[in-house]
């Protein structure tokens, strides 16, 4: 595809951007959309789909509306496979006799590839691209006091693949992989719990134009649980995710070693047999080994209300930090609300909303100094950035059995931040960008 340069990837990615569900198959997102009741075999279940969707995407290079338009109609048809033990579902099934009640050993596996093709609406044409996954899941329960999981998934991800912490990376072809190991100890009788968690992240871009943007995080987080009620709880968690990128020297721009460090202590609990909450504030810090930093409150509260067996209600705030590839590191703000009802199990109809300000670390050269290669309304005394994100999504299924589906999803996403690059190498891509999509799927899972 043509590029718009590197600003419109510097856009994509530091910016936040929140279109994720819709730019993936959403149906992929949800297990219980993609995974049905399987096929047994023997103490086994097999999981095979296939799906297809087609429909129009007003900007899959997420530019400004001052740039060429990328619109396109888009096609993509996915096929995904996952063979495991006996799900939950299977084995509350009183019908089924021969099936244990319990196992202390799980595991899943899934692989998955999705083809991406597109039909320019605009000036700029984008190239056909294919995507998989592939992942392996273990849940160990020795005993009702430990428990252990490892899992591992690896991926090619391609134009509207996840990145980082939130947002969507458009462009430039990745592998990733996450590799995850997590400890549960529950002594006496469940009041108390601790778990213990461990992952790696990797990602390795393919271009060689952004190959300096490769980088591994390591989270290391612990929590700690106490049931002081039957129905409510206080927690505490905590984490240290050190972060480093394999080769930044030839970027313009700082991409520097982070250290940061996220501990919050909350409490979450129900009101009613409907109305449940959880609330927890807390100590954010960045701890970047150059350029901008940033120690902060960090926090969410939430609140669930379930009105009936099929319909569910939920609403909240979030501040939390995360990282950007232009100014170290990246503030949300979110509030947001999710609606999902089911109709008689044929019908299945959500819609969520989030949105908020969104504040950006000054953009600093490879010394750390701050940089002006940013100018605009946004770009603060301080060299911050300041915008809002917002994301609007709708998803509907007719089911016409466990097995068929058909779907639509309509989204409206976009970043709101009158700032532009000054360097005539980086172009004068802006970094406001607004995106409409709606498709119309098939899909037909086991």
């Amino acid at each position: 595809m043509r590029r718009n340069s590197i600003a419109a990837f510097a856009a994509a990615t530091a910016v936040g951007l929140v279109a994720g569900d819709a730019q993936a198959q959403f149906w992929l997102t949800d297990r219980n959309l993609s995974a049905g009741r399987g096929i047994r075999v023997g103490n086994f279940e097999l999981h095979p789909g296939v799906g297809a969707e087609f429909g129009f995407d007003s900007n899959t290079g997420f530019v400004a509306p001052s740039a060429p338009s990328t619109a396109a109609l888009r096609m993509r048809v996915s096929a995904n496979f996952a063979i495991s033990t006996l799900t939950a579902q299977r084995t509350r099934m009183p019908s089924d006799a021969t099936t244990p009640a319990s196992q202390p050993l799980q595991f899943r596996a899934n692989a998955g590839v999705t083809y991406h093709h597109f039909f320019a609406l605009g000036s700029n044409d984008v190239a056909p691209n294919v995507g998989f996954n592939v992942g392996l899941s273990l849940t160990a329960t020795p005993s009702r006091v430990v428990s252990f999981s490892a899992t591992n998934d690896f991926a090619r991800a391609v134009q509207g693949a996840s990145e980082l912490n939130f947002g969507q990376l458009f462009v430039f072809n990745r592998f990733q992989n996450t590799a995850s190991l997590a400890l549960g100890i529950t002594p006496g009788g469940g009041s108390l719990e601790f778990k213990f968690n461990y992952s790696n992240r990797l990602n390795f871009f393919t271009e060689q134009s952004f190959s300096s943007y490769s980088n591994m995080g390591n989270d290391i987080g612990m929590a700690i649980r106490w049931r002081f009620l039957p129905k409510t709880s206080i927690a505490w968690t905590t984490s240290f995710s050190p972060t480093i990128y394999f080769d930044p020297a030839p970027i313009a721009t700082g991409l520097f070693t982070s250290f940061p460090i996220n501990s919050r202590l909350g409490v979450t609990g129900l009101i009613t047999e409907r109305l449940s909450f959880q609330v927890f504030g807390g100590y954010g810090a960045t701890y970047f080994g150059q350029g901008d930093n940033l120690e902060t409150f960090v926090g969410n509260a939430e609140i669930r209300y379930i009105t009936g067996p099929n319909m569910a209600i939920k609403g909240g705030l979030l501040r939390d930090i995360g990282a950007s590839l232009i100014g170290n590191f990246m503030v949300r703000n979110n509030v947001y609300v999710n609606v999902s009802h089911s109709f008689g199990g044929r019908f299945l109809l959500s819609g969520e909303f989030s949105g908020g300000l969104t504040q950006i670390g000054y953009a600093a050269d490879r010394t750390g100094a701050r940089s002006n290669i940013l100018t605009g309304s946004a770009v603060g005394a301080d060299g911050r950035l300041t915008g809002f994100r917002v994301l609007g999504l709708v998803f509907g299924e007719v089911r016409f059995s466990e097995v068929v589906g058909l779907n639509a999803t309509a989204a409206i996403s976009g970043n709101f931040i009158d700032a532009q690059f000054t360097s005539m190498a980086m172009g004068t891509t802006g970094l406001n960008w607004v995106k409409f999509e709606a498709f119309l799927g098939l899909r037909v899972n086991w």
